[in-house]
């Protein structure tokens, strides 16, 4: 498997969805279903897991933001990713691409693993981030 291909046009946060809204650091841009990480500021950059310092999920874009502007995360509850996804599979942060979603089995070795949840149905993940994972072995 590979990262799943996110349509951001079609990213949608459930009702039950947990929300927070921070700002893009200077030199960030992300788009819907983009997973980012707070730096020192509490600016968001985009999250990737092959890196301890790019690895700590804050949430998953629910908007498209450039640099200085408001950019919506989801922290925990339904997001339908926009793409079709498998039940039960939990998905993690990617370390192929910055910002990706990847599905736990494509973590390799020395990769960090930071969950985003699991997927309930074809158009759903349960958010629920844990940043506690260890490097795969």
């Amino acid at each position: 498997m590979a990262d799943i291909v996110v349509v951001p046009a079609n990213v949608i946060a459930g009702a039950n969805a947990k929300k927070e809204t921070k700002k893009m650091a200077a030199g960030a841009t992300g788009l819907q279903g983009k997973v980012v990480y707070k730096n020192t500021n509490t600016d968001l950059l985009l999250a990737q897991a092959d890196a301890a310092a790019t690895a700590e999920i804050a949430g998953v874009l629910l908007n498209a933001a450039s640099p200085g502007q408001p950019a919506e995360i989801i922290t925990e509850g339904d997001l339908n990713p926009g793409v079709a996804v498998v039940p039960g599979t939990y998905y993690v942060l990617s370390a192929a691409a910055a910002g990706g979603i990847a599905p736990i089995a494509d973590l390799a070795s020395t990769e960090l693993a930071r969950g985003i949840g699991f997927a309930t149905t074809t158009s759903n993940i349960y958010v629920q981030i844990n940043n506690n994972g260890g490097i795969v072995p």
